[in-house]
């Protein structure tokens, strides 16, 4: 019998792994969120499965900087823009600018924060954390050709996997003598060797055989994941079906989505130049001029934050919201605001914060003042004006009488 929303069963039937980032619960054999509840989450939610909640999707967005969220938790950042990493609590991105001059550091130290906490490429910080190494206390990455090991923290030849396992095509990033992906027609082993897939080739979307049974399937490819007797890839768990032609499985969500739907109707993503291949609805690339959103649903145009009164720095990753407000304001929660004091108001056009209030601005009064008394002179220019030529006019009717008058007397 399905197990709803189960991702892999044993053999016995038990199901092993849940979708959706639900937990399994082993007493009730069902997959849940949150533990003993038997209930999944309800829409535009995603189960935080390190904590057993229902969140809501993106949550981790309102943070400053943060520009993608976990998988298994939205309310926790997993990538923040460049310049900045997420906090050990993941609940802020922090700036590297204490550390950046470090070559090759990725995360500045939360107790010095002028030293290297956390290096790129799989090297360590030195014991001082002004080094990013690869050997302990060698004080020096590895040479051209090589790369260091994670797991034995050694100077590794690049791919040199591929010359000891038959029929590999990338080696492993934290071994390179492991093998991390075979050519096609083969799969990956769990001894680490290339298998040939011919025998369940018949398989449709099938890129990897049973080891036990080699006529069944083993690992789907596009997206699709295995059914509980290994024979069929589908998509929608428990559907024997995967995609029809022209569509394809959407990674986690699991529905059959049109290709390149974020170019077309209904989803149209306006700017929006290619859609990603996992998953049609989402946007990839926009126009130039355009920043796709962190959602993936919108391409949102450089420098918009512009049209928010009292903003003067964008922020890269989300041009529509603010990164820095004018001297009196500050920001307010994402950046859709710039707000004066505690009260948390936007100050309209014309007015000032001061004290913690939106009062009118100087510039606006003394222009105001300026106004009034310009005002004021051309009043009184008027009246002079007008004194003057009724004086002149007054002059002028007066003077031909005195002139008869004198001519008279004569």
């Amino acid at each position: 019998m399905s197990i709803a929303n189960c991702l892999e069963y044993s053999a016995d039937n038990k199901c092993t792994k849940c979708a959706f980032f639900l937990n399994l619960n082993t007493t009730t054999n069902q997959c849940e969120c949150e533990h003993n509840t038997g209930t999944v989450c309800p829409l535009n939610q995603s189960c935080a499965t390190e904590i057993k909640k229902c969140v809501p999707l993106n949550e981790c967005l309102s943070t400053l900087h943060c520009i993608a969220c976990k998988y298994f938790n939205h309310s926790e950042c997993y990538k923040c823009a460049e310049g900045y990493y997420p906090s050990l609590t993941e609940k802020a991105c922090i700036s590297l600018k204490p550390c950046q001059r470090i070559r090759k550091c990725k995360a500045c130290s939360d107790i010095t924060p002028a030293q290297c906490g956390i290096c790129q490429s799989n090297l360590n910080p030195s014991s001082d954390g002004m080094i990013c190494e690869c050997v302990a206390e060698s004080r020096a990455e590895c040479p051209s050709g090589s790369t260091c090991s994670a797991l034995t923290r050694t100077c590794q030849t690049n791919n040199s996997c591929l010359s000891t396992i038959n029929n590999c095509k990338i080696c492993d990033y934290n071994n390179h003598q492991n093998c991390y992906a075979c050519a096609s027609g083969f799969y990956l082993t769990k001894a680490g060797a290339c298998q040939s897939t011919s025998t369940c080739s018949t398989l449709t979307s099938c890129n990897a055989c049973d080891e036990t049974d080699n006529t069944k399937c083993a690992k789907c490819s596009d997206g699709l994941i295995l059914n509980i007797a290994k024979t069929v890839c589908e998509c929608a768990l428990g559907s024997n079906l995967p995609c029809q032609s022209g569509y394809q499985c959407t990674p986690y969500t699991h529905i059959c989505a049109q290709k390149n739907a974020c170019l077309t109707y209904p989803v149209m993503i306006s700017s929006c130049r290619s859609c990603y291949r996992s998953d049609g609805r989402l946007c990839y690339a926009c126009d130039t001029g355009y920043t796709i959103s962190p959602t993936k649903l919108q391409c949102v145009a450089n420098f918009s934050c512009l049209t928010i009164f009292g903003c003067n720095t964008c922020n890269p990753s989300q041009p529509n919201l603010c990164l820095q407000c004018v001297e009196g304001l500050s920001i307010y929660k994402d950046g859709s605001l710039c707000v004066c004091g505690s009260n948390n108001k936007p100050c309209e056009q014309g007015y000032v914060c001061n004290d913690d209030q939106c009062q009118l601005s100087l510039v606006k009064a003394s222009n105001s003042a300026v106004i009034g008394c310009s005002i004021a002179i051309a009043i009184l220019l008027a009246v002079i004006v007008v004194l003057v030529v009724f004086l002149v006019r007054k002059m002028s009717v007066k003077a031909p009488t005195v002139v008869r008058d004198f001519h008279g007397i004569q």
